[in-house]
Order: structure tokens, then C-alpha cells, then sequence
């Protein structure tokens, strides 16, 4: 579905291995995570999943060919700004 966000998540020497080279504004194709329900009260993406990524992941830049939208939006009226999560 276009707009759909899913968080990727790295722990320990995983977050250490990726680090420094994973960078702002590339794009990068990933490979080799672990699909899991995502924990509500850690995340403000709107999926019900997050993908968790160990040592063993791939993850490998690629060129961008611009068919990757920079910004999504949801807007709503005024009147349900309060039930926005």
C-alpha cells in the first residue's frame, strides 16, 4: 500500500555493525530480518509489525531512482486532532 511505513529494528552488535553504515537520504535494499508484532508503546508507525535485524543481515545501498516518495502525510480537520496517535 503506498505510504505504508514498517520500522526496522537493531539491537546491540547488530546496531553496532550498522551504525555508521546506514546513512540519511540513501536508499538500501535489506535482507535477512525477522518479521515480528511490533510493541505499541515503542513506535509511532502505524504497522502492526516491525522487522528486527541480526548480524547475519544483508543490507547493501543501491541507486535511487526516485520512485520512493521523501515525505508522507496524514491529514485530518481540526476537530480530530485530539485522536491522532
Amino acid at each position: 500500500m503506498y505510504g505504508t511505513q514498517i520500522e526496522a529494528t537493531f539491537f546491540n552488535k547488530s546496531a553496532e555493525k550498522f551504525d555508521e553504515k546506514i546513512v540519511e537520504n540513501k536508499v538500501y535494499l535489506f535482507s535477512n530480518g525477522c518479521v515480528k508484532m511490533a510493541n505499541k508503546k515503542f513506535t509511532s508507525v502505524k504497522n502492526d509489525f516491525c522487522v528486527v535485524f541480526e548480524e547475519n543481515a544483508q543490507i547493501v545501498e543501491v541507486p535511487d531512482d526516485g520512485s520512493i516518495a521523501a515525505q508522507a502525510f496524514e491529514f485530518c480537520d481540526i476537530k480530530g486532532i485530539l485522536d491522532v496517535s
